[in-house]
């Protein structure tokens, strides 16, 4: 049996880890782009096995749930401190047009990332079309909103979009099997 003493310090204890564990975390230490590509992909892959498309309202079983917190725990959501200087960037990121060089595609996209919020998607929409590229954002449920580039015709318009993606502030940016 355990003194009062004992168990007030095991709950000091507990108390103290629970609260360093919440505490903000340098995005640039522990945000990994390999682990948020496999926290987007297995969030897709969950998606496809519910048979569910993520929008906001509808109740998901708790494996695409579960997914959507990994991406949030990992760090892989672009949150606006990640979109600093975002206006800038376009300014000066490509100053030729949106090239359709390489193997033709058809209707490809991008997933960019996941946004927290609607100022964020706003801000990305304006970067993405400020460089020639549409976008499209669809809700993921409890996680923010995704942002989609496409259609992308070219896999040269996949190179390019991927790499304004990253100089955006995106984590991982990839070629999406989700058709534009």
């Amino acid at each position: 049996m355990f003194s009062v003493r004992q168990l007030r310090y095991v709950f000091a204890v507990a108390c103290c880890t629970a609260i360093v564990s919440c505490a903000p975390r340098d995005p640039a230490t522990w945000r990994n782009s390999e682990q948020c590509l496999s926290a987007f992909l297995a969030y897709d892959s969950a998606l496809q096995s519910a048979g569910s498309s993520g929008q906001y309202g509808e109740t998901l079983p708790g494996s695409v749930s579960r997914r959507g917190l990994d991406i949030i725990r990992k760090g892989c959501v672009t949150r606006q401190r990640d979109l600093v200087g975002l206006e800038q960037r376009a300014a000066g990121f490509i100053d030729e047009e949106v090239g359709d060089f390489g193997e033709p595609l058809r209707n490809a996209a991008v997933h960019a990332g996941i946004v927290a919020g609607l100022t964020s998607q706003a801000r990305v929409t304006t970067y993405f079309s400020s460089l020639g590229f549409n976008t499209r954002s669809v809700g993921a449920d409890g996680v923010g909103r995704r942002i989609y580039i496409g259609p992308l015709r070219s896999e040269g318009a996949v190179e390019q979009a991927i790499e304004a993606a990253r100089a955006a502030g995106f984590i991982s940016p990839y070629l999406s099997e989700r058709r534009f």
